[in-house]
Formats: C-alpha cells, structure tokens, sequence
C-alpha cells in the first residue's frame, strides 16, 4: 500500500491527506507531517520532512529522520501526559 501511495504521488501533482498513527509512515509518505493534539485537536506542530520525490526503504534510517521521530514523539508525549493538579 505504501508503494502505492508513493507511486501515486510521483504520477499525478495532486495533494494527498494521509492520516495515519504510525510515525515511521507518516514520515516515509509526507512532505509534511501535521502533529495534533488531543480533543479538542488542534494543529499541534508541522514538520517538513527532508526527502525528495524518489524514496526508499532505506530513507527511513536517514539521521534527519531518525531526529524527526524522536521530535514528533517528544511533543506527542508531552501533550498526552496528564496535566498536574497543583494540589498538595
């Protein structure tokens, strides 16, 4: 399926929205990936992902990726951790 998408992308000039919970994915298929935050979601941050058209397998251990990841991962941990009552 990801071939596909990929495959699509380089055939046609058309703008795809991909929603998916997996960010090795989202990186290996985007140009950009849109973090949200909870409920209500909102635009958390965008990441510009630093490959070209013609992807790999392998562009998924690129070091900016692997940098990308743990930022994505970063802010999705900081914005699911339970907020601190302030009490005691």
């Amino acid at each position: 399926m990801q071939a596909l998408l990929l495959e699509v992308k380089r055939a046609e000039s058309r703008t795809v929205v991909f929603v998916t919970h997996s960010i090795e994915e989202a990186l290996y298929l985007s140009d950009r990936v849109v973090v949200l935050s909870g409920h209500p979601s909102r635009v958390n941050k965008i990441f510009e992902v630093p490959l070209g058209r013609d992807r790999d397998k392998a562009a998924r251990f690129r070091g900016e990726l692997v940098q990308l990841r743990r930022d994505i991962e970063e802010i999705i941990n900081d914005s699911t951790a339970p907020a601190e009552s302030g009490l005691g």
